[in-house]
């Protein structure tokens, strides 16, 4: 992400969460820039808060889950617009759930008024057991989402690519980016590992992988770390389409 010293983080995540605490209070320290911090409370009650606070500290870093970014477009008055300058944001992070093209192109729709520059929004993959931060796009490119059969998906775990105005119904997924430097990403299924656009379960390897949670075995198979997300690779890119658990099989089909 080239976190710099100049930046200025702004969040409301809660330090007990792995987002909160190293993706902002951590990686903050970590880079000698300045954390303004909100309790959760507040950005529950005034979405408007923390965009204020951003825009009066002149903050250039955003950090919050898809449905934040979701919850500011829906309850932040056109009349509280006038009162926000967000020209400094250079980056808006997005993560810790799945991130929606449509959340991020309201986003960035809703806010031009305040001076929101383009291609801000940053979809990020991480988890707990990875340290947090596994996947990053380049700073130097877009945001990038494709359109999929969603036919071919749930009959073949198949990534069918279609335009988006297609005829097919279909489902929108957005690129988090390439691996880390050091994390190494497989996708697998029944422990063979996927072709490039076919879906399967995320592995991950790396030497930032806990090797087991507290007072357990160790829950890695062979150094690789069984995420329980499914997603598959285009381009290099990771794209997530879901979880393991969330996965029903009925009569064959995927749903």
């Amino acid at each position: 992400m080239q976190t710099k010293s100049t930046d200025k983080i702004c969040s409301w995540l809660p330090l007990y969460h792995d987002m909160g605490l190293i993706g902002v209070l951590l990686s903050t320290l970590y880079c000698g820039g300045t954390a303004h911090l909100m309790s959760p409370l507040d950005f529950i009650f005034s979405p408007f808060k923390w965009l204020k606070l951003i825009s009066d500290c002149k903050v250039s870093i955003m950090v919050a889950p898809n449905a934040a970014y979701a919850s500011c477009v829906k309850k932040i008055k056109d009349e509280e617009l006038n009162s926000l300058n967000l020209s400094h944001i250079r980056l808006a992070l997005s993560g810790a759930e799945p991130v929606s093209e449509n959340v991020c192109d309201r986003f960035q729709q809703h806010f031009k008024s305040a001076n929101l520059q383009e291609d801000i929004m940053f979809p990020v993959y991480g988890l707990a057991e990875a340290t947090l931060a596994a996947t990053f796009p380049s700073l130097d490119s877009k945001f990038h989402s494709l359109h999929i059969d969603e036919e071919e998906l749930s009959k073949s775990q198949k990534v069918k690519i279609i335009s988006k105005n297609s005829e097919h119904k279909s489902i929108t997924t957005v690129s988090c980016g390439y691996p880390l430097k050091g994390i190494s990403i497989e996708i697998r299924k029944n422990d063979f590992i996927c072709q490039a656009g076919e879906v399967g379960e995320i592995y991950l390897q790396g030497s930032n992988i806990a090797n087991r949670y507290y007072s357990k075995e160790t829950h890695l198979k062979n150094n690789w770390l069984p995420t329980g997300d499914l997603g598959f690779l285009y381009e290099g890119m990771l794209f997530i389409v879901g979880r393991i658990k969330d996965l029903i099989i009925i009569n064959g089909k995927n749903i």
